[in-house]
């Protein structure tokens, strides 16, 4: 897959798994996959061949999707993904009002403030918008 780096010079892009170790607090293993490779079976391979547990993949608004929601869900990974701007997930009325009262908080980000709510898709699942 083809994109362009900061410099916009045109290049093969790559996708990168890495897996942390809590214990050891660095990276254990790396695999590189090609950069058109958007969905999570790469993913759970790796993590079947290692053997590991208890895994949080985080992962750019590329890999949100209702399959591989699923398929994170169904091999018991825990996940933090963000959401493409049209998802149905997201309140925009509650943006657009600007009331910040409806909103639960917010975090610095590059020396501004980024506002959050929070809201619970049912029984394990929870969004959060900033």
């Amino acid at each position: 897959m083809l994109g362009h780096n900061k410099d916009k010079v045109y290049t093969s892009q790559v996708n990168l798994i890495t897996i942390y170790s809590l214990d050891k607090l660095q990276p254990v293993y790396f695999r590189q996959v090609a950069g058109s490779v958007r969905d999570v079976s790469t993913i759970v391979k790796t993590v079947n061949e290692l053997g590991a547990e208890n895994i949080v993949m985080i992962g750019d608004k590329g890999f949100h999707s209702d399959t591989n929601v699923r398929e994170l869900q169904r091999n018991e990974i825990y996940y933090v993904l963000a959401l493409k701007r049209n998802s149905r997930y997201i309140n925009y009325a509650r943006v657009r009002e600007g009331n910040r009262k409806r909103f639960d908080g917010y975090f610095l980000y590059n020396k501004r403030h980024v506002w959050f709510y929070a809201e619970e898709i049912n029984d394990s699942e929870r969004v959060i918008v900033s």
